[in-house]
C-alpha cells in the first residue's frame, strides 16, 4: 500500500503530484519525452487514435505530457507502484484527460495483451544496484549490473508493441546485453536524445519492430 501523503511540484513549470515513494522525473525523464514526440508525430499520422503504453510509468510524466498535447492519443501506464498508479492517476485527471488514459498496477507490462499498442516507452531503473525493499529502491534499482530491469521492460515492450519502442540507457549500466536484444529484435535503430554528465551519459533508444 501508498499510505503517504501526495506532495505537488513543479516540473518544469508545470504543476505534477507525487504521491508517497513516488520517481520524480528527472533527466532521464526529459529526453524521453524529447525522442518521443517526434515518434508520436510520425506514426500517428493518418490514425484517428495512437495506442501508447508506458511500462513503469512513475508519476506520468512522459506518457502525459505526450497525450496532453494529442487529443487523439489513449494511454495505458502501467507501473509496479501502488504510489506511482495513484500519481499517475492524480496527474491524468488534473489535466482533464483521464477519459483517455488507463492505469494499471502491474508488473512490468505482463497484464497487457501481445502487439496490443503501437508504442511503448519506457524509462527503467538502471543504477547497479539491488534495493527493492521500498518503492523508491524499486524504481531505482536496476539489479547488481543495471540491466536486469531493463531487458524485462525490452523483452516485454517488444512483445506489447505493433511498431516502435523507445526508451532510456545509461553508460553506468551493462549494455551488451541490452543491445544484443534490440539488435536481434529490431528492424530499425536509432540512437538520440544524448545527455552527457560527469558521472554518466544517458541516451534514448529508438526500436522499430
Amino acid at each position: 500500500m501508498c499510505r503517504a501523503q501526495d506532495v505537488e511540484t513543479f516540473i518544469n513549470d508545470d504543476v505534477w503530484v507525487l504521491v508517497g515513494e513516488t520517481y520524480r522525473p528527472s533527466d532521464d525523464s526529459y529526453a524521453l519525452l524529447e525522442a518521443s514526440k517526434d515518434i508520436v508525430a510520425s506514426v500517428a499520422t493518418n490514425r484517428r487514435m495512437l495506442e501508447l503504453l508506458e511500462i513503469g510509468a512513475g508519476s506520468g510524466y512522459v506518457a502525459l505530457s505526450l497525450a496532453y498535447k494529442r487529443f487523439n492519443t489513449y494511454v495505458i501506464a502501467v507501473d509496479i507502484s501502488p504510489c506511482a498508479v495513484e500519481s499517475c492517476r492524480r496527474n491524468a485527471i488534473l489535466r482533464g484527460i483521464y477519459d483517455r488514459v488507463d492505469v494499471v498496477q502491474c508488473d512490468a507490462a505482463k497484464c497487457i495483451r501481445s502487439k496490443a499498442v503501437v508504442m511503448v516507452l519506457f524509462n527503467p531503473p538502471y543504477l547497479p544496484v539491488e534495493e527493492f525493499d521500498t518503492w523508491y529502491g524499486i524504481s531505482w534499482s536496476g539489479g547488481i549490473e543495471g540491466d536486469a530491469i531493463s531487458l524485462r521492460f525490452l523483452v516485454e515492450g517488444i512483445r506489447c508493441a505493433r511498431n516502435v519502442l523507445a526508451f532510456v540507457i545509461s553508460s553506468i549500466q551493462r549494455l551488451d546485453r541490452i543491445f544484443r536484444e534490440v539488435l536481434s529484435s529490431c528492424r530499425e535503430i536509432a540512437i538520440t536524445e544524448c545527455r552527457h554528465f560527469f558521472y554518466e551519459t544517458i541516451c534514448c533508444i529508438v526500436c522499430w519492430v
